[in-house]
């Protein structure tokens, strides 16, 4: 029933994603002004929390009938750099993402740089770029998407080991009809997995599936991802078969334990998509019913890493209270929810409740 329910709205988002009318507060349309192809700035993606603007030109009909396909598809990309000069880059494109690749009208797209040679920072060291989307285009899911970025927010106040990302306000120029037609919305940029490697002085480390498991990692970052994956309620990740999951190992000889570096929260309670249905043996209704999913440790160990969350509060509120592209009632909504987190591991009764006896 739970997959007949799916089809069904896969069916509906398909087909009427584009039908959809703009969200009239993303009223930004870039302007060209000077166009450059040959800019040597050093440009620094990920340091800044001002959101990029972007022009994104590809046929998005060809797109959608080819989502499925794992070709790339030819696009233009026009970014602002400053107030006076913009870039236009070649680039290729693909849909990603196992569920969303089915059940978007706009499913997240995986970006391909052609390389230039040119000294352009982080442009020139990118080899793909992750983009999320709006999914459907109404203001709901826009919503969904500002929330799954606000959490990877969340994770880089925890820890350097976590994804970069930035907001972006996309212009999408669909080249595919007669007439072009424009679509406006936010997405964020998801920071390729050796940039963040090479950012901890770190490489990428890839394993076969079911080869590697939560006690073989790094235990200081393997439970703070397994906590931080229950703040949010996401039950949506899995070490074993590295399912929203990328691995680092420290350069350093003395660290050879894997890090483990968690991504894709939409299906978080955090965020709570109408299409995140958790899987039934989980035994918990809602993805705002959270369930930890980490392996068990001693109280003393637990406690250790808590106050890691404790002691960035302050920090995690703030994020979420000053985050002014989500409306405010929502915003309040995500502090309550987070408030249930602390509620629990502030308590010692609560903690051995909902976790050291639910551990693994």
């Amino acid at each position: 029933m739970k997959y007949l329910l799916l089809h069904l709205i896969l069916i509906t988002s398909v087909w009427s994603g584009f039908c959809q009318e703009p969200d009239d507060s993303l009223d930004f349309i870039p302007d060209y002004n000077t166009i450059s192809d040959n800019v040597t700035e050093d440009i620094r993606i990920f340091t800044s929390d001002e959101p990029l603007i972007w022009i994104l030109e590809f046929d998005m009909m060809k797109f959608m009938r080819e989502k499925d396909d794992e070709t790339y598809q030819e696009a233009t990309l026009v970014y602002r750099l400053n107030d006076t000069v913009n870039i236009r880059k070649t680039i290729e494109l693909k849909a990603r993402g196992f569920f969303r690749k089915e059940y978007c009208s706009l499913p997240p797209i995986k970006i391909r740089f052609e390389k230039s040679g040119d000294p352009l920072g982080d442009l020139d060291k990118m080899k793909t770029l992750k983009l999320v989307t709006y999914c459907i285009y109404n203001k709901r899911y826009q919503q969904y998407v500002l929330k799954e970025y606000l959490a990877y927010k969340l994770y880089n106040l925890l820890t350097e080991q976590s994804f970069r990302v930035r907001l972006v306000k996309i212009n999408y120029i669909d080249t595919g009809r007669r007439k072009p037609k424009e679509f406006s919305g936010y997405g964020f940029i998801i920071e390729d997995v050796d940039l963040m490697a090479e950012r901890n002085n770190a490489m990428e480390l890839k394993f076969m599936d079911y080869t590697i498991g939560q006690h073989l990692l790094d235990q200081d970052a393997m439970t703070r991802v397994a906590l931080f994956q229950y703040m949010i309620g996401n039950p949506d990740w899995s070490v074993p078969n590295s399912h929203n999951m990328k691995y680092i190992r420290f350069k350093e000889l003395s660290k050879t334990a894997p890090i483990p570096v968690p991504y894709d929260f939409d299906y978080s309670g955090l965020v709570n998509a109408s299409y995140a249905i958790p899987f039934e043996d989980m035994g918990i209704g809602s993805v705002t019913e959270r369930l930890y999913l980490g392996i068990c440790h001693t109280v003393e160990e637990f406690r250790e890493a808590c106050r890691g969350f404790l002691d960035k509060k302050e920090g995690i509120y703030r994020t979420i209270r000053e985050f002014e592209y989500l409306d405010e009632g929502i915003r309040k909504n995500l502090i309550r929810y987070i408030d249930g987190f602390f509620t629990v591991i502030e308590s010692d009764k609560l903690l051995r409740g909902e976790i050291l006896e639910k551990c693994r």
